[in-house]
């Protein structure tokens, strides 16, 4: 089983000081909080964009970024590539963020963490639109680390590949 944990945005909207120090508390806060637990789905991990300091992925340190990918695949964590993930950043050109998250799913795949696709629907028109999660997923060369689900006795198992 698993537990879905998502990051705390109200949190980050309280940070003072611009940019470099709200990616600071964000960088914290997913590291905290990737070494305390164990086996947990991080649902949309980098969700900053919508935070008031024009936060962009490639703002997040790499060098951090692979240490967290560590943490992930040691910990049992899974990164769900969200469909909607564009949302949280408005100002970012679409090439552009699908290239720099991909860069992401990449350096977390080859560090060996596992992957969930989650279409964060807030309507229902878009449950189960996973196309984008799963092309980032395929471009990435991540399918292999998906996690799938099958049901036993009414409930939802993670199985893997």
């Amino acid at each position: 089983d698993y537990v879905l944990l998502e990051p705390s945005m109200p949190d980050l909207r309280n940070v003072r000081g611009g940019k470099r120090k709200t990616m600071a508390a964000a960088m914290r806060m997913l590291a905290r909080s990737a070494e305390r637990a164990r086996g947990a789905i991080y649902a949309h991990p980098f969700n900053f964009g919508r935070l008031r300091d024009d936060v962009a992925l490639r703002d997040l340190d790499r060098h951090w970024l692979r240490g967290l990918a560590r943490t992930f695949a040691a910990r049992g964590h899974v990164f769900e590539i969200m469909n909607n993930i564009w949302y949280w950043y408005p100002r970012t050109v679409p090439d552009r963020f699908a290239g720099e998250y991909g860069e992401i799913v990449r350096l977390f795949a080859a560090a060996g963490a596992r992957f969930s696709l989650g279409s964060d629907a807030h309507s229902l028109c878009g449950v189960g639109n996973l196309g984008w999660a799963l092309k980032m997923a395929r471009d990435c060369r991540a399918t292999a680390q998906l996690i799938r689900q099958r049901a036993v006795a009414g409930r939802f198992v993670p199985t893997y590949r």
